[in-house]
């Protein structure tokens, strides 16, 4: 999995953000893949400190380009 975005912070506590994903897998039947797009806020616990954790939530848009998992189970 790959995810590529950017942020934009509102506030030293706060921002939004974008960020497209990229997934693949590998199975013995078949190989697969499938690509998102998601928006995304988060809130920054201690603000613009060096570490600082964060609550993130979102929502997004996923399209598979085949069947997961590839046996249909």
């Amino acid at each position: 999995m790959e995810n590529f975005g950017i942020e934009k912070r509102i506030a030293p506590w706060f921002g939004l953000g974008i960020e497209v994903n990229n997934q693949q897998w590998i199975y013995e039947e078949r190989n697969g893949a499938r690509m998102g797009l998601n928006l995304y806020y988060r809130w920054h616990l201690f603000g613009r400190k060096k570490i600082s954790p964060f609550l993130e939530y979102g929502t997004g848009f996923f399209y598979g380009f085949s069947e997961f998992p590839p046996n249909g189970t």
